[in-house]
């Protein structure tokens, strides 16, 4: 190294550090955004079929929005009585995924035009699923419904509570109508 080197180098090393400081202060905690739970979810059987609605999320667990959402997934499982949500998710099965439309941009409310939709489910709109009851699954047990919403990421968000649908024998069909 040179004489004339020497200075230049130090005078470089000096600008770049002191071009990098910045802001002190706390640290902040990491940035997860995982959707919250879907919301109002209700469950109906209609014969051999089960109809679920819910709320999907617009916000993430720590209340950032848009909610960080790409599908919606329903787990069911069929047991002799009733389980936890976590047994669902463990032992169930994914009986079916529902897509989740990307978010409007800000610039296309203020237009007032509506963004391109991908025929998937809207934020904070009710959502519907129908799931056909597994075959010689009737008079035994519960079936088991658990809702979560899985991120862009492919992350899993908050779960709804559990809802059991007790799967009892179907009454017999009302017999011919007759006239007198």
């Amino acid at each position: 190294m040179t004489r004339r080197t020497f200075p230049l180098l130090v005078v470089l090393v000096a600008v770049t550090s002191l071009a990098a400081c910045s802001k002190k202060g706390p640290p902040l905690p990491p940035l997860v955004q995982l959707p919250a739970q879907p919301a109002d979810i209700t469950a109906v059987r209609r014969g051999a079929q089960v109809e679920l609605s819910f709320r999907v999320p617009k916000a993430n667990i720590d209340g950032s929005t848009p909610a960080s959402l790409d599908r919606i997934d329903v787990y069911a499982l069929t047991a002799p009585g009733p389980v936890d949500a976590a047994e669902v998710m463990r032992r169930g099965s994914r009986v079916g995924s529902l897509p989740v439309n990307p978010p409007a941009d800000d610039e296309d409310e203020k237009k007032g035009s509506k963004p391109s939709r991908t025929g998937g489910v809207d934020r904070d709109q009710m959502a519907n699923f129908s799931d056909p009851l597994p075959e010689n699954s009737t008079g035994q047990g519960y079936r088991a419904y658990v809702v979560v919403g899985v991120s862009t990421r492919g992350r899993r968000g908050a779960m709804t509570p559990r809802i059991n649908i007790p799967l009892v024998a179907l009454p017999p069909a009302p017999g011919e109508p007759t006239l007198s």
